[in-house]
């Protein structure tokens, strides 16, 4: 297998934070990864999609991705998790990494840098550290009976 750090290109600082960040993933199937932020305030802010071809993050729908030279930290910390990677590059249509087998459809767990997991919900976004505690929006369609 291809080692996908050795194939991008980064800045020292831009590898710094691919590390040191704490960041979630969540495989969406078809070759895309959704990878959250979870170092900020507001993670669901800092969430942004990263497409994997030939074992390799291609590219990602961050503003560091396109505007600025090499890849992004988004990329980085993809190319970090070589499990994940084959995930994404199964191609799958649906997603390859198995969620809780206890959740309801809609609800997903996120591993964190930090062994940690967080339930996310795929419909409104609201998030917790256990089924118990996801925050749903009150708006939520899936929401009635899954917590």
């Amino acid at each position: 297998m291809i080692d996908a750090v050795d194939v991008l290109e980064f800045s020292d600082e831009t590898g710094k934070r691919a590390v040191y960040e704490e960041f979630s993933f969540r495989d969406l199937g078809g070759g895309d990864v959704t990878v959250r932020n979870e170092s900020h305030a507001e993670p669901a802010e800092h969430e942004h999609t990263v497409h994997v071809v030939g074992g390799i993050p291609s590219d990602c729908t961050c503003k560091a991705d396109t505007y600025h030279d090499g890849a992004c930290k988004h990329r980085v910390a993809l190319a970090l998790r070589p499990a994940l990677l084959e995930a994404a590059e199964a191609g799958d249509t649906e997603p390859a990494l198995a969620t809780d087998g206890g959740l309801p459809d809609h609800l997903t767990t996120m591993s964190t840098l930090t062994g940690g997991e967080v339930v996310h919900c795929q419909t409104c976004g609201g998030e917790g550290d256990s089924l118990a505690d996801v925050d749903h929006h009150e708006d939520c369609p899936d929401a009635e009976g899954s917590a």
